[in-house]
């Protein structure tokens, strides 16, 4: 099952009758390339000229999605919107790299790639290893010039301990897990310290900021953070979102009525309580909805609002066997979501293929979303096409 990375266009119509008829994943539009043999997690950015920026993790030597194949690396494509007849690639970092002074670890790709435009600067993010901690790390795009910083910039984390006089210090720390499953020791939530840290959802603008969710890969003991820049590289804590299970994996963040929804995978049944939940906060950190259970599938969520209102996408039945087991990732849901983290409205998306770690973005007044329809290749079978996947239902 040979991996492609595809770019569904998908007109969210006025009226819902728009939708009476299924969307057919196989009528997107395909934008990686045949050579490549595992794509995955993709995220874009748009200008409005039409100029796209789309980054996601490649291997052109092997299938396996996993941190440990050293060929894997992040890209990003520049391409223009609606022809997208030619795309320009750039790799942003790979395993046992050198850029200016930081030299990316032999024995780990770095990962876990995100985008944020902010002016002429197109932060390139992904997570490098430092001395064996993985690291929040940036590489400038420069927009005018079409060019790659010659430099690596490790990001930093700025957040408050409520100290014995109740007066809050505030600590700025290497944007990394070990320095983030240290934050919740200190702020008196149980942890156990793993070697992750993820910031692959879409970022929201809000009064000047820019926001995202933290979210670390398979811990014991985590939870959701909600994090801000306002220069791409130092983020500050927001806030701690303590009402969620511990085992928080990817985590979306979405700003509407100047209220804070949080909608988080959850990373596994013995974790906590496998699925996905959204809850809702104040700016100051108030929970005003606890988390609500909507699936046991699980992958990166996605918000967005989109038109003036909030919409979310997650997956909903396990139903796609792959090598990895059961994968809860063949059936995607489309929700409009109400101010209570109720659902107003739902429709689904399915592919007997699977649709991973969606990524949304508004273009020219309609919403369109990248995702991975598969990571991996089945040696059993048979393929289609150059970038080909499997029948497995």
């Amino acid at each position: 099952m040979r991996s492609r990375l595809i770019l569904i266009i998908v007109l969210f119509a006025a009226t819902w009758n728009a939708w009476a008829q299924p969307f057919n994943p196989a009528e997107a539009k395909v934008i990686s390339a045949p050579n490549e043999l595992m794509t995955h997690a993709s995220t874009i950015v748009a200008q409005q000229d039409g100029t796209l920026f789309i980054a996601y993790l490649r291997d052109t030597t092997q299938t396996h999605e996993v941190s440990s194949a050293t060929t894997i690396s992040p890209v990003l494509m520049k391409t223009h919107f609606p022809e997208m007849d030619s795309f320009e690639k750039v790799e942003i970092m790979r395993a046992g790299a050198t850029v200016g002074d930081f030299t990316q670890s032999a024995t780990r790709s770095p990962y876990d790639n995100n985008l944020l435009l902010i002016g002429d600067t197109l932060f390139c993010y992904f997570t490098g290893c430092i001395d064996g901690i993985v690291t929040l790390c940036a590489r400038r795009y420069n927009v005018a010039t079409g060019k790659l910083d010659d430099k690596v910039e490790i990001c930093k984390l700025a957040y408050d301990v409520e100290s014995l006089t109740n007066i809050y210090d505030r600590k700025i720390v290497p944007f990394d897990s070990k320095s983030t499953f240290a934050m919740f020791e200190e702020m008196g939530i149980r942890s156990v310290f793993t070697n992750d840290v993820i910031m692959s959802t879409r970022f929201q603008n809000y009064k000047g900021a820019w926001y995202t969710g933290l979210g670390n890969a398979f811990p014991k003991h985590s939870k959701p953070v909600i994090i801000k820049t306002t220069d791409g590289i130092h983020f500050e804590v927001v806030m701690v979102c303590k009402e969620f299970n511990f085992g928080s994996c990817e985590v979306a963040v979405a700003i509407w009525h100047d209220e804070v929804y949080v909608l988080e995978r959850n990373s596994g049944v013995e974790r906590g309580g496998r699925g996905t939940f959204m809850a809702k906060y104040s700016l100051d950190g108030r929970c005003l909805v606890q988390p609500i259970y909507l699936t046991e599938a699980q992958v990166k969520p996605a918000l967005i609002v989109y038109k003036g209102r909030l919409y979310a996408f997650y997956n909903t039945n396990p139903s796609l066997y792959t090598d990895w087991g059961l994968v809860s990732r063949s059936r995607l849901r489309i929700a409009r979501i109400g101010r209570q983290c109720q659902l107003r409205k739902t429709w689904d998306i399915t592919s007997p293929y699977g649709i991973h770690y969606v990524y949304p973005v508004e273009i020219d007044g309609d919403l369109y979303i990248t995702f991975s329809e598969d990571r991996r290749q089945l040696n059993i079978e048979m393929t289609r096409s150059d970038i080909g996947f499997i029948k497995v239902m």
